[in-house]
């Protein structure tokens, strides 16, 4: 055991953004980071931040009525709750044969696409 006053958890990550035409402007990609959101068009966001979380609320009272949430990891699937609560339609995209691969096997994942 150690004893500490404060925990400071730096995973050094960073959001994946699929390398989809779209996804990013190349003519503002930031190579030294890849989450830049100067970089992302208009109505396309990561969720990491709460300035991320702030653009998508921005986006929801502008009129947006759907959301595709890349990723059926534990972030895709908070980040799907996220847009369900803000009232969008929400569709979860996976590329795993089922949600959560990491963390469940096969018939636990499955179960929650029902």
């Amino acid at each position: 055991r150690l004893a500490y006053d404060a925990l400071v958890l730096a995973t050094g990550s960073y959001c994946f953004v699929p390398p989809t035409p779209g996804m990013t402007l190349p003519e503002k990609r930031n190579p030294q980071w890849p989450d830049d959101p100067a970089s992302r068009p208009e109505g396309v966001f990561v969720y990491r931040t709460i300035e991320d979380l702030e653009g998508l609320i921005a986006a929801a009272k502008q009129g947006a009525k759907t959301a595709a949430v890349i990723g059926g990891g534990l972030l895709g699937l908070e980040a799907a709750k996220a847009v369900y609560d803000l009232k969008l339609e929400s569709h979860v995209l996976e590329m795993a044969p089922y949600l959560m691969p990491t963390q469940l096997n096969e018939p636990g994942g499955t179960a929650l696409t029902r």
